[in-house]
């Protein structure tokens, strides 16, 4: 089975660009539970820190989706990443730590969901007419 075989060279590249931030999403995540423990709260709500620790395993799952089930992939790609910038957005105006004139890193880390969630959105169309 070669899914991607016959795909545009552009539609292997989104893809492998998602597949890597995922990666690294999936990561971040992972490190967090690793160095505080399941559902450690860190300071959140208890739906906030249920949400991240999902992400550990969704973002995994959608890189594998990717790969076999393109247009699935695609479609749990995009809820996650809506549910990922409203929550983290909403979690940081609450708390008060988004503040764009100190470049705090939680700022920077949303702006990288954003910027990601934008790509994703864009170019998810591209990737949705050669998926099979």
């Amino acid at each position: 089975m070669q899914p991607f075989a016959g795909q545009p060279t552009r539609v292997k590249l989104i893809l492998l660009i998602y597949c890597v931030c995922l990666a690294g999403a999936a990561s971040s995540h992972l490190l967090t539970i690793l160095q505080f423990g399941f559902l450690s709260g860190r300071d959140t709500s208890l739906a906030w820190s249920i949400f991240s620790d999902l992400l550990a395993v969704l973002d995994p799952l959608i890189i594998f989706l990717l790969y076999f089930w393109t247009r699935r992939g695609l479609l749990l790609l995009a809820g996650v990443m809506v549910a990922d910038i409203a929550f983290n957005a909403y979690w940081y105006h609450q708390t008060g730590v988004l503040d764009f004139r100190n470049g705090s890193l939680f700022t920077w880390i949303l702006a990288g969901q954003v910027a990601f969630g934008l790509f994703v959105f864009v170019t998810a169309p591209i990737v949705w007419k050669h998926a099979a």
